[in-house]
């Protein structure tokens, strides 16, 4: 079986506070080729990066745990999608530009991050966002007459 890989990747950290944010871009800045390490609006925080050369995805999760059990700080992982792997062209949509700002200095003491303007949309969210309003009622509709058809395999 052949792992998927990439150079790239998103992973949601969860609800950092201010500090250990600033230490998370601190260490990415170092770390990886280009990154930009950002807050939602609902308060939690995404890092995007880009390696040097590809890497799984466990791969790039053994190496976040490990980071932040060395730090003595928990990893929120609410499920196994905190962590994925993204293209060059989803990277760059998503992380606005950051292989160009890459070495950029760190953000100052006296700016906090949630005042920074609105962080780009996860790449899932474009893909969904473009769907029209009533896509979920009628793919569910089309997934209970195909199986009530016996046409596709189906588990409860």
């Amino acid at each position: 079986m052949v792992l998927a890989t990439s150079e790239y990747f998103w992973a949601d950290l969860g609800s950092l506070d201010q500090a250990l944010e600033r230490r998370v871009a601190e260490w990415a800045r170092g770390a990886f080729d280009a990154c930009a390490v950002l807050r939602t609006p609902g308060g939690r925080v995404e890092l995007y990066a880009r390696r040097g050369e590809p890497r799984s995805s466990k791969s790039l999760k053994m190496m976040l745990r490990s980071l932040f059990h060395n730090w003595n700080q928990a990893l929120e992982m609410e499920d196994n999608s905190w962590l994925q792997l993204l293209t060059r062209e989803e990277f760059l949509r998503a992380a606005g530009g950051a292989e160009e700002e890459s070495r950029a200095p760190p953000p100052s003491e006296s700016t906090p991050t949630a005042d920074a303007p609105s962080p780009p949309r996860r790449v899932w969210e474009g893909v969904f966002g473009a769907l029209p309003p009533d896509f979920d009622e009628r793919a569910l509709r089309a997934y209970h007459q195909l199986k009530g058809q016996r046409l596709v395999p189906c588990r409860a």
